[in-house]
């Protein structure tokens, strides 16, 4: 459990691990049908701490400039605009903020903070971080998996068993994350936290975060990445691949309110 003052120092979004799981069993005649609610037990031990979305009814009210407000909107609504990193001071509250509106607006979403402990309190490794980000977006994506879904080459145990929350279990979490971004369209995710894990000189964990975003890329997923500061291996990337905006100066300095502003995006 969370004390007080762990939450009001973590990140600002949650969506927890019995929120909506899918406990119904599969039917017997459904023998090609995805088993969720096994898939979920499977995961559930490799899941890290999500988030709490408790703040964004006190930054509901808060105002940005319209450079923010245009690149939210791009990034929502143009097919194209699939990738976006806000960084800077404040970032964790908008990223707070984009959370709770997409769910007002009943879209599937996803949210996670990477964090320097893992859900025991313990220092993590940035190996461990990344298994925990990519299981927690896995856990959080199968909890709102259509009911009768069907995912090719995913029924067996045997594969699901690779997924043993380990390092090198990560390239098969990802071929298995594809296929639910496919069974869940226009889902948006969010990961706050990356100044944690993208400061890491692993080469390993650098490729792996590296493929994470090239899957939501082609997959035209919606990825809002957040930072409180600029990092270097985002900064590497091209600004053609990764869109960015250093918030710092925009934030409770402008005339729009961003969650009104959000809630009008059409996508």
């Amino acid at each position: 459990m969370w004390t007080l003052q762990e939450k009001s120092a973590g990140s600002l979004l949650i969506l927890g691990p019995d929120a909506g799981v899918n406990n119904n069993p599969v039917p017997a005649s459904k023998i090609d049908q995805f088993d969720t609610a096994a898939a979920l037990l499977l995961v559930q031990p490799h899941v890290q701490p999500a988030m709490t979305d408790e703040f964004a009814a006190q930054a509901s009210k808060l105002r940005v400039q319209g450079t923010v407000v245009r690149k939210l909107k791009f990034w929502l609504s143009d097919p194209t605009a699939s990738l976006l990193w806000i960084y800077g001071q404040k970032s964790t509250s908008l990223s707070a903020i984009v959370f709770e509106v997409v769910r007002q607006r009943n879209r599937p979403a996803v949210a996670y903070p990477c964090r320097h402990y893992n859900h025991v309190g313990e220092q993590a490794t940035e190996e461990d971080l990344f298994v925990g980000l990519i299981y927690s977006i896995i856990y959080q994506l199968l909890q709102q998996l259509p009911q009768e879904t069907i995912l090719d080459g995913w029924t067996s145990k045997e594969k699901l068993g690779a997924l043993d929350g380990t390092f090198s279990s990560v390239g098969s979490a990802i071929g298995f994350l594809s296929i639910l971004l496919k069974s869940i369209p226009n889902c948006v995710c969010i990961i706050d936290g990356l100044q944690y894990l993208c400061h890491t000189e692993k080469l390993k964990v650098r490729e792996t975060l590296g493929l994470l975003l090239k899957l939501f890329r082609a997959e035209n997923g919606r990825l809002l990445l957040t930072s409180s500061g600029a990092t270097s291996f985002l900064a590497s990337l091209d600004e053609s691949f990764l869109d960015r905006h250093n918030v710092s100066k925009d934030w409770d300095s402008g005339q729009f309110v961003l969650v009104t502003e959000l809630m009008g995006v059409n996508w």
